[in-house]
């Protein structure tokens, strides 16, 4: 239950909490009260102070409604793509740099494809260690 919280609007999250805390058996107290103090916020006798987190942050119930991406994939995505190049957990700066360039050389040639496909690349040329895309002076459509 506490995953669906995300999911929750936000000005009914403190109820929806306190349902939560008061259904929930006493062996995921620990776990409640470290959500209360990062993610939801204590009450104190003004309120409840602000959260580490911000509701905004991590609720993505505005997102659903209006059929957003609820995840950063695209993020994702690339963290993948550089660490299967890297193929390691802590490369040296030069072995990041390296994989950097082969990750962005990969990626414009894929960009410079379809442009081709769509008439916009007029060829290819390839020097020493960088293939680039020459755009044609003109475009007819």
């Amino acid at each position: 239950m506490i995953p669906a919280l995300v999911f929750v609007p936000v000005q009914d999250l403190d109820a929806a909490f306190q349902e939560l805390s008061d259904n929930s058996p006493p062996e995921q107290q620990p776990v409640l009260d470290w959500l209360e103090d990062n993610y939801i916020a204590r009450p104190t006798r003004r309120g409840r102070r602000p959260p580490v987190f911000p509701h905004e942050m991590w609720n993505v119930h505005d997102r659903v409604v209006q059929h957003l991406d609820r995840t950063n994939n695209h993020a994702e995505a690339a963290h993948w793509r550089i660490q299967a190049e890297l193929q390691m957990d802590h490369p040296t700066l030069w072995k990041f740099i390296d994989g950097l360039k082969k990750v962005q050389k990969g990626r414009d040639y894929i960009d410079c494809v379809t442009k081709e496909s769509n008439g916009l690349c007029k060829a290819m040329q390839t020097t020493a260690s960088w293939t680039i895309c020459v755009d044609s002076p003109t475009i007819s459509r």
